[in-house]
């Protein structure tokens, strides 16, 4: 087992691919990195920083400058484009880069339409897959099924995989390097789980899987073929970064490595691909795990255990494709208006019980100091939208299902709940007072942090900023009239004493 060090040039290049699928691009196969960048380039509509598509302009400009620093990356050759071969953009994005000493495979991370898709990866269900045998030429000759626990673009990941590796005609172990960044450093780590012919994949701040698709492959390649496949995947993330955390680990803990990204302007910097690399393309230097990230990794832990895992997963990664993605996924799972404010209100729940077990146990002092201001930043984000919030979800759940004819993820929530995202259903509103109850709870959960922990000007913040939520909750309490009852059931989960 080789130490990351061993690999410092082909881990930078990696890194490199790995950001490049993120930019937009129009160009043939066996085009060089430097023309496809020139496409790339064009004149970007002025966009907010707060806007998700901000992140591909800056990307643009961190490559550009990568380029420019590291010459030699400009000449290597992509073939074999994913979207030139039939596969749909909204879903799996990757492609073949030949120039360095084997060919390296990259895949593109979460797009458009997969975000529903990553929480299919972590419920732990089996699921029907459809795979084809392919020729020579690429072309497949017949499909056939298999059920297993793999998400749709996982298994998609995989065919595109052993298509290219037919074209051309890899058949001894070793004989290509894989890569790819969060959803596609997942599918890294799928791809060589799977396969005796990748040599090493790297993974970047991609999630893991659910314990029973690990429990499943590893019975499906036997378990010494699955230990040496594990060997040969490292996984590099920014030290505060909240994916690579998610799911059971498939990458063995001594290779495991963090990036140190000591200042961010907003959270999700801590898992931008950019983040890793300095502008010459270098990486940035290893670090200790960060302690946002632990937070992360605990809370996951929690929704791990939890036999509502299904619903807390779903209903996330659902606000996730309306907010990030394109509204439409791409495989076409559902979920209903409860499951959907039930999951929401569990996985917020259990946020803030995570926050506030750490400050409780090792204290503000080893959180960044934009933490707190963080806090208040989404308190005020929520307050001004609370009155728009449901009529704006409605209308774009609304307009989803117009384009698609969906299907529901699980035949036995059909059977348990009636009702599908846009539909209505009448005599559901809010207990506003049991909703009255949990900011109170709140508001003594910040009284215990300020009398449990030797008391900082940063832990006093934390604690009014939580007296500042309860307050607001109470304001949304007033003002939601019309929404499903899971809200409630948050409450309900609080008060039994699922609490510090």
């Amino acid at each position: 087992m080789e130490h990351i060090s061993n690999h410092e040039f082909l881990v930078r290049r990696c890194a490199q691919l790995s950001l490049l699928m993120y930019l937009t691009y129009d160009a043939p196969d066996k085009t060089t990195v430097k023309a496809l960048y020139d496409a790339a380039k064009k004149e970007f509509p002025e966009i907010k920083e707060q806007d998700h598509r901000y992140c591909e302009e800056k990307t643009a400009e961190r490559f550009g400058k990568i380029l420019a620093a590291d010459p030699a990356l400009g000449e290597l050759v992509i073939d074999c484009q994913s979207v030139r071969m039939g596969y749909d953009r909204n879903g799996l994005n990757a492609a073949v880069f030949y120039g360095c000493e084997l060919p390296i495979i990259a895949f593109r991370g979460t797009a458009d339409g997969e975000w529903n898709d990553n929480a299919v990866a972590l419920i732990g269900e089996k699921y029907t897959n459809t795979y084809y045998h392919y020729g020579s030429d690429g072309i497949a000759d017949n499909a056939f099924i298999l059920e297993e626990y793999a998400s749709t673009q996982q298994a998609q990941a995989f065919d595109y995989f052993r298509r290219i590796a037919e074209k051309n005609e890899w058949k001894t172990p070793d004989s290509v390097f894989v890569t790819g960044h969060s959803k596609g450093g997942n599918k890294t780590q799928f791809v060589t789980m799977r396969s005796p012919l990748v040599k090493t994949g790297f993974s970047f701040c991609g999630q893991g899987f659910s314990r029973e698709a690990l429990e499943h492959y590893e019975k499906e390649v036997g378990p010494e073929a699955f230990q040496a496949r594990r060997e040969k995947v490292y996984s590099v993330s920014a030290n505060n970064d909240f994916v690579n955390v998610l799911g059971d680990r498939f990458v063995p803990e001594e290779q495991i490595f963090y990036v140190d990204i000591d200042e961010v302007k907003y959270i999700r910097e801590y898992h931008e691909c950019m983040s890793l690399l300095n502008d010459d393309g270098t990486l940035r230097a290893f670090c200790e795990h960060g302690e946002l990230s632990e937070l992360a990794r605990d809370l996951w832990q929690d929704v791990r255990l939890s036999p509502d895992r299904g619903v807390i997963s779903m209903s996330t990664m659902s606000l996730f494709e309306q907010m990030l993605g394109n509204g439409i996924p791409i495989n076409g799972e559902i979920i209903s208006y409860r499951s959907l404010f039930r999951g929401g209100a569990l996985a917020t729940g259990m946020a803030m019980k995570a926050m506030a077990t750490m400050i409780m146990e090792v204290g503000l002092k080893k959180l960044p100091d934009k933490f707190s201001t963080g806090i208040n930043k989404y308190v005020e984000l929520i307050k001004p939208h609370a009155d728009n919030l449901i009529e704006s979800m409605t209308e774009r759940f609304d307009k989803t299902l117009e384009k698609l004819n969906l299907r529901r993820i699980k035949e036995k929530e059909v059977e348990r709940e009636a009702v599908h995202i846009g539909a209505e259903e009448p005599g559901f509103a809010v207990d506003t007072e049991a909703l009255t109850q949990v900011a109170a709870k709140l508001d003594t959960l910040a009284d215990q942090i300020q009398t449990s922990v030797e008391v900082d000007h940063r832990q006093a913040e934390i604690a009014r900023q939580m007296q500042s939520y309860a307050q607001t909750i109470q304001e949304i309490a007033k003002d939601f009239t019309d929404v499903d009852r899971s809200l409630a059931d948050l409450a309900g989960w609080v008060l039994k004493g699922e609490s510090l």
